[in-house]
């Protein structure tokens, strides 16, 4: 090993000098004493370690026969693989023993950290519309050389699979032009693939043997004869890619979010330095204001072009000795520790550092001056001397930069992003700096922002992991603090610092300002990896990314899609299914993911390409269509994501409708012709501490009434579920005779039909809430004795996805949301939103398991004033009253909706439950809404045929059901085009069927 990182390298024994990971402690400038090489300071016997290299070079199969690894060809994708695996391994130590084994835990750092080795396949589809059209336009020169200009970056690269991939594309066509031959020779590739690791590979991660296994990666492909490894460091680098700061943040001093406190902060302090710093803030403004602080082209006060020229230089060093390489360390290293820059990345890390630092007496946090008086501003230092950095604030500064690990894209990689002309035309003036990658790449983690403590506590506490509910996991977390165990103690204080970091994390990615597009709302980082691959790309680059389809169909990300949308910078959209485990046999089969790619701010695309629903590469060229911009917007004029056709006959009879129907809620212009609302009322998790279930109930004394409970005067209420509810069926499941393995799975007994045809019985909750509560959340917002809301849990893969139900005032659960609808008819709304049609439209957008306000407010929905029509099928009757008499007949089924059924007119008393009557005038709303919605007869076939889960569970329902809907539409069709009156199907006409009687 010395030989092989030592000058010259042991001609005696053949081995070359190579450097590298060869030199000691990874180090072309180590002596030994730079930093410690434990593999070289260990003394082993021959025996061990020829018994380590058998271990290494032989495995048993499952049928115990030996066999050699393959060394040979061990490349990227090996080391992807291995390095996951490594992921899920946690050491565990036999002190006594001693002896030590590696363990797959539940919460190992590969859950953690979201990371997932990623297929050959998906990465050659990403890089065929991101890298080889830019290798297609460098190569229009023929100059081999201008390849080696373009830039390609992954900013959480893992093992270097994509940057792998990516130098392999550019080498071989920098061998084709070298060597003028389409098939170059493997030498002449890998000579060409030397140099482009050399020049054109970036990387960065918060794993340091990630990196050092994304070097090796590039090594072992780029591996020479005759010439060293190649220098490295200053390409691939340690660090948080996307915890940092930007010239344009840091001009405008640290904004006043940073002082929002977090974790066991003083609130009274934090409120104090927030005002400071609005007034060191304001002092620095208007210095600004008024000229004194120029960002001007010629070296101004952030000016990094001396920096710019050094790092350039650097890299370009003619490299063919170890010498050489050392060389090019030291001068690395020299820059590192130059005043000027560790001065510019003290101030960049007290910057971030300021959002995160403890809000206590002591040290004082840090504030806009204390930026001022680091960057040697004397009048700062003069007006502000209480800020000036202290010993306490320097060693907490330390700290916390250990602890984060912030990345600054300007000052970790100077030669790819200039600071100072802003009036280039590569300038970003969002960032303030000028320049940027050409491609970036990567399958970045995918991991929420905030801790979750069933995660942390996973391996670590099976009580509190098993617990209940949130409000009791809270208490079990709390008693850990008082416990008698010291590990106990220990581990309250490990979760403490945890989940303080958490919000660290969060406070910076939502307040710091580098975020705008992504960092609001549950964040995960798969979002704001893909803002980051959007802010450091270059203006004429392109970016490819592995990421969830909610990138483009979230509410939380919108802002970003949107954007892309409206600025005509999607390229493409490729949408899978993990069906046959094309990601990760590791991610759950009904997973959605996509291949994003995106072009730089200069570039307009006129159209983007779009495939949805594949579950393998070879499925995307039949699925493969364009869609313009102005397409998007009109299936989602709010928010501009993209939606989720399997088909182009899916686009054209989505796009059809979206054409003749407006959308539920619009925000530009504003719209909301139905003056609907949105509320949520009790949230399952937060607001358990108010619940009661029956046994507490029954053993404080409180008797059962109809579906609530009663003592003295005062009223339990019950709390309903979204699983209690469905269309027409306010009483679908019930908490009475729950077994336990329903219980696991989360399901509840349904109603007989000889229940639900007894008009008082009610359907039993799990929980009861105060009536006063009741009253608190509905007070101001809602004065009806009904609710109408939705299923917030929804699977486009389903049987049926917009779930809508109307219930009499009660508790109601956060994932059944309320619509409060102030215009009418109301029988309208609920009719179509239980309709086939409006369910098939959702289906196009829908991506995850939760149906948000943004997907409802985007769907076209019959407006109101159409029920005021005469009903096209029926010129006798108007539609409102067409509609009125079947949701009011399919709806009032009980007594407790009386109200309700007073809202549509009706004063009687409540329908019998038939189900063949029902099945009819349901079959007569989905056919008639059809027909609204002006859907085509043989699109009708096509629709319902897509509600595969539907016809999987039970065949004969859904045949029954699609041919009566058929059978009523063609009625229907017959009847308008013959002005004939269409004869319902149900005998009495709906709103007159039978009732049960007076008491």
């Amino acid at each position: 090993m010395d030989a092989l990182g030592t000058d010259g390298g042991r001609p005696q024994l053949a081995l070359p000098a190579l450097g590298g990971l060869f030199f000691r402690a990874g180090d072309p400038l180590n002596d030994g004493d730079l930093a410690p090489d434990l593999l070289r300071g260990c003394e082993l016997t021959n025996e061990r370690l020829l018994s380590a290299i058998r271990l290494l070079t032989e495995f048993k199969d499952k049928k115990g026969r030996v066999h050699r690894v393959d060394y040979q060809h061990l490349g990227a994708e090996e080391l992807g693989s291995v390095y996951e695996s490594l992921l899920e391994l946690e050491p565990q130590i036999d002190g006594a023993a001693p002896r030590f084994w590696l363990e797959n835990l539940r919460g190992n750092q590969r859950k953690t950290t979201g990371s997932y080795y990623t297929p050959t396949a998906l990465i050659d589809e990403l890089l065929k519309t991101t890298l080889d059209p830019i290798i297609d336009e460098y190569a229009k020169s023929g100059n081999p050389d201008d390849l080696l200009k373009i830039t390609v970056c992954d900013p959480a690269c893992g093992s270097g699979h994509f940057l792998v991939a990516a130098a392999r594309r550019i080498a071989k066509k920098y061998a084709v032009l070298w060597s003028g031959d389409d098939e170059p020779t493997p030498m002449v590739v890998r000579e060409a693939m030397h140099k482009v690791v050399e020049r054109c590979v970036y990387g960065v991660d918060i794993n340091p043997m990630a990196a050092e296994l994304a070097k090796f990666s590039l090594w072992l492909e780029s591996l020479e004869p005759g010439r060293p490894l190649a220098f490295l460091d200053s390409h691939i680098k340690v660090g948080n890619s996307l915890l940092g700061t930007t010239p344009k943040l840091l001009i405008g001093g640290i904004p006043d979010e940073a002082f929002k406190p977090i974790g066991d902060d003083d609130k009274k302090i934090a409120a104090q330095f927030r005002k400071d710093n609005a007034k060191e803030r304001g002092r620095q403004l208007a210095i600004q204001d008024a000229g004194l602080f120029d960002l001007g082209p010629v070296n101004g006060p952030d000016d990094t072009s001396e920096l710019t020229r050094q790092v350039t230089a650097l890299n370009r060093m003619r490299i063919g000795s170890i010498e050489d390489i050392r060389e090019q360390a030291r001068r690395f290293r020299a820059l590192l520790d130059a005043p000027e820059r560790a001065q510019r990345k003290r101030i960049a890390d007290a910057w971030c550092a300021a959002f995160v630092f403890p809000k206590q007496k002591e040290p004082r946090p840090i504030t806009s001056a204390t930026l001022k008086i680091m960057g040697g501003d004397e009048e700062a230092e003069k007006l502000f001397a209480q800020a000036a950095p202290t010993e306490a604030m320097e060693r907490e500064l330390d700290k916390i930069v250990e602890q984060y690990g912030f990345f600054h894209w300007h000052l970790e990689f100077p030669d790819i992003f200039r600071v100072g002309d802003d009036s280039t035309p590569d300038a970003n003036h969002d960032t303030g700096w000028q320049g940027g990658f050409t491609c970036v790449l990567g399958n970045p983690p995918w991991e929420r922002v905030k801790l979750q403590e069933q995660e942390f506590f996973d391996s670590r506490n099976e009580e509190i992991t098993k617990a209940h509910n949130a409000a009791a996991r809270k208490k079990l977390i709390d008693k850990l603090k008082t416990s008698e165990e010291l590990s106990d103690r220990a581990l309250y204080q490990e979760f403490q610092t945890e989940l303080r970091k958490a919000a660290g994390w969060s406070q910076l990615l939502r307040s710091s300002g580098r975020y705008p597009l992504t960092g609001h709302g549950d964040v995960n980082t798969y979002a704001v990896f893909a803002e980051t691959a959007r802010t450091v790309i270059g203006p004429w680059g392109r970016t490819g990314l592995v990421l969830p389809t909610g990138i483009a169909t979230d509410a939380t990300t919108a802002p970003f899609f949107g954007g892309l949308v409206r600025q005509s910078r999607l390229i493409s959209f490729m949408e899978f299914e993990n069906e046959e485990f094309l990601l990760s046999r590791d991610v759950h089969h009904s997973f959605r993911f996509c291949l994003l790619s995106m072009a730089g701010r200069e570039c307009k695309v006129d159209e983007a390409n779009f495939s949805f629903g594949a579950r393998r590469i070879s499925d995307i060229e039949n699925r493969r269509f364009t869609m313009p911009p102005e397409d998007i917007l009109l299936l989602n004029p709010n928010t501009g994501t993209a939606p989720l056709f399997r088909s182009r006959r899916d686009a054209e009879i989505t796009l059809d409708i979206y054409r003749r129907v407006p959308v539920l809620w619009r925000d530009s212009p504003r719209s909301n012709p139905w003056g609907i609302s949105f509320m949520t009322m009790f949230h399952m998790a937060n607001d358990s501490s108010m619940f009661k279930a029956r046994e507490e109930l029954e053993a404080e004394g409180w008797t059962s009434k109809g579906s609530s409970f009663v003592r003295n005067g005062q009223v339990m209420m019950p709390l309903y579920e979204a699983k209690m509810l469905h269309h027409f069926d306010h009483r679908l499941g019930t908490y009475e005779g729950q077994t336990a393995a329903q219980a696991k799975m989360g399901t509840l007994p349904r109603l007989s039909v000889e229940d639900k045809a007894n008009p008082d019985r009610r359907a039993l909750a799990r929980y009861w809430v105060p009536e006063e509560e009741v009253i608190a959340a509905l007070e101001g917002r809602w004065d009806k004795n009904w609710l109408i809301g939705w299923r917030d849990i929804a699977r486009s893969t389903d049987e049926r996805t917009l779930i809508s139900s109307v219930l009499p005032v009660a508790a109601v659960g956060h994932t059944f949301p309320i619509a409060r609808i102030s215009a009418s008819p109301v029988s309208g709304y609920y009719a179509n939103s239980c309709t086939f049609i409006i369910d098939y439209l959702l289906r196009q957008k829908l991506a995850g398991t939760h149906l948000t306000y943004g997907y409802l407010k985007q769907l076209p929905f019959i407006a109101p004033q159409a029920y005021d029509r005469i009903s096209p099928w029926d010129s006798t009757d108007k539609l409102r009253d067409w509609v009125r008499d079947r949701v009011l007949e399919l709806t009032f089924v009980t007594q407790d909706l009386a109200s309700f059924a007073l809202e549509l007119g009706d004063e009687g008393r409540p329908f019998l439950w038939d189900e063949e009557r029902r099945f009819a005038m349901r079959a007569e709303l989905d056919a008639a809404y059809f027909h609204l919605y002006g859907v085509a007869r043989d699109d009708v076939g096509y629709v319902m045929d897509s509600f595969r889960a539907f016809q999987r569970n039970d065949p004969e329902r859904f045949a029954r059901t699609k041919a009566l809907i058929l059978d009523v539409y063609d009625a229907m069709e017959r009847a308008m085009e013959t002005e004939k009156l269409y004869e319902t199907i149900v005998d009495p006409p709906p709103g007159e069927g039978p009732r049960h009687p007076d008491r």
